[in-house]
């Protein structure tokens, strides 16, 4: 992989794709949480769209945000090793034409 994209494009480009990105999984998150039950945000929201605006409204840009500082590091270092581990252990694998030679 990291022959044709250098690691720090991909990187770049995957955290700018996350921050783009975070808003809509933060009002997924706030839907799949809504329940009844004791401990868990009580039902509000209609559907996506109404989360979202009664978010920004509520609690502006921040509130879309909130949590994003540990999403970040936590993708950082995800994005960060998996991909050179995956590359690493692939290239030593015998499916991709690796093969210990005994001498």
């Amino acid at each position: 992989m990291f022959n044709s994209v250098s690691p720090l494009s991909f990187l770049i480009k995957e955290m700018i794709f996350n921050a783009l990105a975070y808003p809509f999984i933060t009002v997924m998150r706030r839907i799949e949480t809504q329940s009844r039950d004791p401990g868990m945000i009580p039902k509000r929201y209609y559907n996506a769209r109404h989360c979202f605006g009664l978010m920004y409204r509520e609690e502006g840009i921040k509130g879309l945000y909130r949590g994003f500082t540990s999403f970040s590091i936590g993708m950082l270092i995800y994005l960060t090793f998996v991909p050179m581990i995956a590359h690493m252990t692939s290239m030593r694998s015998p499916v991709f034409g690796y093969k210990e030679v005994d001498d």
